[in-house]
């Protein structure tokens, strides 16, 4: 009885320890009704859009201290009632997916008015646009689709299958996820082929998540195929395109709350998680190496959908409410200090390809104005210019994409207020 009792404290000290706390603060708004916010993004402008299950559309143009719900029907002749995407290309320009009613709807007044594309005739899970050009479609029964007119058309993409319902693209590499359950493909070329990745998965992990930081690192949100009420989750990465996985230190079992449903990496290295039955939140700054609760001022903690304010803070969906950092993410209540040198720091990872394409170059200003960054041969032959603008003081990355280039040694330099600061970097084949 005594060993029992034992076994029981280590098991709740390990929960209790096992994820540090965070005083991150989140503010929440209510909405008008009870439902799961299954969908939710913003404007550039600052309007917030929010799909609840079975009930609708809602709009708010305050940050959600009041709302208005949109009606869709009486335009195109559907009731949203599951929306499970929405994208706003611009203050006018909105994208939206109705799994409900099997619909995809297009509005380009800021949704006034909207209009029904595809009728009834596909579920779409999941939308992703790609360059602007691109529209990726994850339905429920008919695998991936593209369109190339922003859903005027559709055709197959070769993915078939149930239930791809999670999309995301590397855009430093130009690489494109699709994942369903026990599956998880990749593609190079917009979709035309595709690369399996199933046989690299951890044996008998069904996924529940996945998303690519701007560097191209994948993070995967996986739980085994038991159905035990202790069964094990965990986050895995990816520094090679899926070719191979690390286990981050998420760990469990805890039990279902512990389930990374939803994740995003706005920052190379920091990854922010939503969880499920009243777990809220935990982000990790050191690419999943340790966690940190991000609870603070979050209600019910229920995440349902994730997506980001105009100016980088993170905005969730829950049940009956929204949360909306008070700042943005990866910003700290103590300010950096301003840089008192120009500095050009190493470039990471370092040497790049064949696994990882893209490297992040980070450079220091102490004043503001006209720069210049960019990437030459050996020889002197300017390879690629990476930035050639006005910047403000501070500190500033920009991402390299090694593409075709052959393997060899290439010099990146640095020219602002007059200096110059070169260094080199390695491109392997």
């Amino acid at each position: 009885m005594a060993m029992h009792r034992t076994l029981v404290y280590t098991f709740l000290l390990a929960l209790l320890f096992a994820v540090a706390p965070c005083d991150a603060q989140w503010i929440t708004k209510p909405l008008p009704v009870l439902g799961k916010v299954q969908a939710i993004a913003s404007t550039p402008d600052g309007r917030i859009f929010a799909g609840v299950r079975h009930i609708g559309l809602f709009m708010s143009e305050d940050e959600g201290e009041t709302w208005e719900q949109v009606d869709i029907r009486n335009n195109a002749g559907f009731t949203t009632i599951f929306v499970t995407s929405i994208i706003p290309l611009d203050n006018d320009f909105i994208l939206l997916s109705d799994d409900g009613v099997n619909a995809y709807f297009r509005s380009f007044d800021g949704g006034e008015t909207w209009e029904n594309v595809l009728g009834s005739g596909a579920s779409i899970r999941k939308l992703l646009l790609v360059d602007n050009e691109h529209l990726f479609a994850g339905t429920s029964e008919h695998g991936v689709l593209v369109s190339s007119d922003l859903g005027s058309t559709w055709s197959g993409t070769g993915i078939t299958g149930l239930g791809y319902e999670m999309l995301s693209y590397d855009q430093a590499n130009d690489i494109l996820y699709a994942g369903s359950g026990l599956t998880l493909v990749k593609s190079s070329d917009k979709g035309h082929t595709w690369d399996s990745l199933r046989t690299k998965l951890p044996f008998y992990q069904w996924l529940v998540s996945v998303c690519v930081d701007p560097v191209g690192t994948v993070y995967l949100g996986l739980t085994d195929t038991t159905f035990h009420p202790l069964r094990s989750f965990n986050l895995y990465r990816s520094d090679d395109f899926g070719e191979t996985w690390i286990e981050t230190s998420w760990a469990g079992p805890f039990s279902y709350t512990s389930d990374p449903t939803h994740i995003t990496s706005p920052e190379p290295g920091t990854i922010l998680a939503g969880l499920k039955v009243k777990s809220g939140a935990r982000i990790s700054k050191d690419h999943g190496d340790t966690w940190t609760y991000y609870t603070g001022g979050m209600d019910r903690k229920y995440i349902h959908s994730i997506g980001w304010m105009p100016d980088g803070r993170a905005l969730w969906g829950g049940s009956g409410e929204i949360y909306i950092t008070e700042k943005p993410v990866g910003v700290t209540d103590e300010p950096t200090p301003a840089p008192t040198s120009l500095s050009l720091a190493q470039s990471y990872p370092n040497p790049v390809g064949p696994h990882a394409q893209s490297t992040v170059i980070e450079y220091a200003l102490p004043r503001g104005g006209y720069i210049s960054l960019s990437v030459y041969d050996l020889s002197g032959r300017l390879v690629q210019t990476l930035v050639e603008s006005h910047q403000s003081p501070g500190r500033h990355r920009a991402v390299f994409n090694s593409g075709d280039l052959p393997g060899g040694l290439y010099i990146y330099r640095l020219t602002a207020d007059g200096q110059t600061i070169m260094k080199k970097l390695s491109v392997v084949r």
